[in-house]
């Protein structure tokens, strides 16, 4: 017996309108008309008593409706529970990551893994780096690619995937432009332009500047380093940026040097410490340090 034809028959009972169950079902009442015939030829009985002025249930409708409704409640619950199983049977595994995430090997582990287990739903979702202890997202199914200059602290656990320092982005008509190695101090009097706050690089980077005996004033605070190359090209400034995110990224007028005293960064796959899906111990030991 088929449900649809059944589902058909309680909402016709309920609106006795044609034309009300044909709006809810996203059908014609040609179709409505169809199912109900069928059905009552299937169970030898008529079903609704059909006139111009209106449409009502038989005594036999009267009776085998609450069978019906049954059969329909049943359905629909056997139909949420199958859903509910599919989901916890599902494996899926959510990373989430800074922006830059393109410029480090991570990406390739990433992709290698997909590969590996096609059947995998990988969600990635794009966040800004942020400390540790703000955040709120990581659960059994997710992990955060981030970028870390004091490695986690004991409640979390990390695979370190590559390492990254800062440098100072000149245009090639500056006067520094051919040094090998820069020391902060020398840039005290440079206009800057850096990221904000949000990228997770502007306070490590004001503590660099006040090792070398002055605060940057920054004339941009935003999260574009493509913008910031460009202006740099313009000749609106330098900036102070991590090597690997703009190495292959330069304008044809810009070059950059390294600059001392410097910080090191970790590139890191980071999960809490404790009990995870099984996906999620499946990529973690996929990753080598």
């Amino acid at each position: 017996m088929d449900i649809q034809k059944l589902e058909t028959f309680t909402q016709l009972a309920h609106h006795l309108n044609y034309s009300k169950v044909a709006e809810e079902t996203y059908t014609t009442q040609g179709n409505i008309s169809k199912h109900i015939l069928a059905l009552e030829k299937e169970l030898g009985v008529q079903l609704f008593n059909r006139s111009k002025r209106q449409i009502i249930l038989t005594e036999a409708g009267h009776e085998l409706l609450p069978h019906a409704q049954t059969i329909v409640q049943q359905v629909a619950i056997m139909r949420e529970k199958a859903t509910e199983i599919s989901h916890k049977n599902q494996q899926f595994l959510t990373i989430y990551t800074i922006p830059t995430l393109i410029n480090y090997p991570a990406l390739e582990k990433i992709a290698d893994f997909r590969r590996e287990n096609p059947a995998v739903l990988l969600q990635l979702k794009e966040t800004e780096n942020q400390s540790l202890s703000s955040v709120d997202f990581l659960d059994e199914n997710s992990l955060f690619f981030t970028r870390l200059f004091q490695l986690p602290e004991h409640s979390f656990e990390y695979k370190v995937v590559d390492e990254d320092r800062f440098v100072a982005v000149l245009p090639k008509t500056h006067p520094l432009a051919d040094e090998k190695q820069l020391a902060l101090e020398m840039l005290q009097k440079e206009a800057f332009l850096l990221l904000g706050q949000e990228t997770g690089l502007l306070t490590p980077l004001h503590q660099l500047c006040q090792q070398a005996g002055f605060v940057p004033e920054n004339n941009y605070g935003g999260s574009r380093i493509d913008l910031i190359l460009n202006m740099v090209a313009s000749d609106l400034g330098i900036s102070l940026l991590m090597e690997k995110t703009i190495k292959d990224k330069l304008p044809e007028n810009v070059t950059y040097t390294p600059v001392t005293p410097n910080k090191t960064s970790q590139l890191c796959f980071v999960r809490t410490k404790g009990a995870h899906s099984t996906i999620n111990d499946d990529f973690w030991r996929s990753v080598t340090n």
